[in-house]
């Protein structure tokens, strides 16, 4: 028997869960995503005597110095870049170096890179005041003055992308991504040779080409926040966004994409074992490049982010992805019978996919949240409460829906009308998860901060 008869359903699951703890190793670098300023020195609002050699900064998790920068504005509104920072006496102190001849007010500015993506950034102002000087103490003009000098030229960047954009592009890259992992869990264990048929050839390469062109917006757009350029300019600052893991991951998905159009080339891979492998093991990669672009390694046990994300997003796509797939290319290209015989291999698929769903989505909450108490005292915490209201209305819409299916009588196999049941109870389960993945969608963009 061939190789791929042995990855239907849930061993699909245990092959792509064997792929994530393979990136465990890789997975030591410290979290950013939660990481913020504990003290600086000098404190934000100092009065000095004399101008600082160095400016120090505290933050509750370590800080890799390739992702930490550093800027300096001083009272002529000239602002200068500093050097790269060290560690101080642990790895969560940084130490610049300050520019000398600093005198007045001065605003510094630190950022950095998240392990999930997100670039996060502060300002400390402080003012110099030597012995020839007087300190500021409320004149109007002054204040007004030094404060737009520091709030103008420290002003966080236009993003490259408008934020309802960047959601779109978000949304459109788990779509593709849900629909090719669907096409693949539906060929390896519902309806073999469906990824061979038109429709199929149609939606593989639609899948890939979509995921390629998503990818790639995202991995400029990623580069520009990185290093504050537009997105036409995005491309001379790659190798500082390569320098970066997040940066890496974000240009490693289209690259893998392009590998599975020219696996999908071949319409005979299902059939061959090594061209098999090639697909699974793709698939696998891009879900952990994925992942390390995303939330999972700030989690609070950041060496099972990686892995419960990968079951997760592959859980998911089973249900929703897999649904869709068995909706568009194969209830509608077969006879009543084996249309209803379709949906119960679905049914035994998904009494997989969705307790891992549901494990994994729960211990991630807690990874992220630290409790379910707190889901609601953040942006994220509120946008997560939604995709999970969601969720459940698509898990009782799906348990009805596979209720019938086991309560069917075998004369009932072959009943157009029964077809039908399943058929419009089916479009409503994926109606809600198109609803579920827009959601998804928005909460990856958002910051856990």
């Amino acid at each position: 028997m061939l190789f791929m008869r042995l990855l239907r359903g849930k061993n699909l699951l245990v092959v792509l869960f064997g792929l994530a703890l393979g990136c465990v190793p890789f997975n030591v670098g410290p979290a950013l995503a939660h990481n913020t300023l504990d003290s600086s020195t000098p404190v934000d609002g100092d009065v000095l005597n004399e101008p600082p050699t160095i400016w120090t900064l505290r933050f509750d998790k370590s800080v890799p110095l390739d992702s930490a920068s550093g800027q300096v504005i001083n009272q002529e509104g000239i602002r200068t870049a500093l050097s790269a920072p060290i560690h101080g006496e642990s790895d969560n102190v940084i130490v610049f170096s300050l520019p000398t001849g600093l005198v007045g007010p001065v605003t510094a500015r630190w950022r950095l890179v998240g392990v999930d993506g997100h670039i996060i950034s502060g300002r400390v102002s402080f003012e110099i005041v030597t012995a020839t000087q007087v300190p500021i103490v409320n004149p109007q003009s002054a204040v007004d003055s030094s404060t737009q000098a520091s709030t103008t030229d420290f002003a966080d960047p236009t993003p490259p992308l408008p934020r309802s954009v960047s959601y779109a592009i978000r949304y459109l890259d788990l779509l593709f991504l849900f629909g090719i992992l669907g096409l693949i869990i539906v060929e390896l264990g519902i309806a073999q040779g469906v990824v061979a048929t038109a429709r199929g050839a149609t939606f593989a390469r639609i899948g890939a080409t979509g995921l390629i062109i998503t990818g790639f917006i995202q991995a400029l757009s990623f580069t520009a926040e990185l290093t504050e350029s537009s997105l036409v300019n995005a491309l001379g600052g790659i190798t500082t966004a390569l320098g970066t893991t997040p940066g890496a991951m974000f240009y490693m998905q289209p690259l893998l994409a392009t590998l599975l159009i020219a696996l999908f080339r071949k319409g005979s891979w299902t059939s061959h074992r090594t061209d098999a492998t090639l697909v699974i093991s793709t698939l696998g990669m891009f879900l952990i490049a994925r992942a390390y672009t995303g939330h999972p390694r700030s989690e609070g046990l950041a060496l099972l982010g990686i892995p419960l994300d990968i079951v997760h997003t592959a859980a998911a796509a089973a249900w929703l992805g897999g649904l869709a797939i068995l909706l568009t290319c194969v209830v509608s290209a077969v006879a009543t019978q084996d249309g209803v015989r379709a949906f119960q291999a679905f049914g035994r698929m998904a009494d997989f996919a969705v307790p891992a769903i549901l494990v994994t989505g729960f211990i991630q909450t807690l990874n992220m949240h630290g409790g379910i108490g707190t889901i609601m005292s953040t942006t994220h915490g509120r946008v997560l409460f939604a995709k999970l209201t969601f969720v459940g209305v698509m898990l009782a819409v799906g348990f009805v829906n596979r209720r019938r299916l086991r309560h069917m009588r075998p004369i009932q196999n072959g009943s157009p009308t029964t077809l039908g049941r399943l058929i419009r109870a089916s479009v409503v389960e994926t109606g809600i998860g198109v609803a579920v993945v827009a959601v998804t969608a928005v909460l990856v963009s958002t910051s856990l901060n």
